[in-house]
């Protein structure tokens, strides 16, 4: 919550932590889908969940689908943190002046 409101606030000091939650966020998510055995632990836990609730078994989306929009998103949050470094933050007297 702190560095989204220091990255609305456009504050200087958000924007290195916020490089690196969302470098973390992506190894995590490619390390939670890309090891071996996630679709067989997904399955696993969703039967033991539907069956604690009395429901019958539901078609679901491909696995792929959610690790997929999610990466996209961080990785466009990335490439505007990477290329926005030398954007000035807060209001100059030099800006206004201009």
């Amino acid at each position: 919550m702190v560095l989204g409101i220091g990255l609305l606030r456009l504050a200087p000091w958000s924007r290195i932590p916020a490089i690196c939650f969302f470098l973390f966020r992506i190894i995590n998510t490619l390390l939670t889908f890309l090891l071996p055995g996630t679709r067989a632990r997904f399955e696993e836990g969703i039967a033991v969940m539907q069956a604690s609730l009395g429901q019958q078994s539901a078609p679901r989306s491909p696995m792929w689908f959610g690790p997929v929009v999610e990466l996209s998103i961080m990785a466009v949050i990335l490439w505007f943190l990477f290329t926005q470094a030398g954007v000035p933050c807060g209001d100059d007297d030099a800006t206004m002046a201009s």
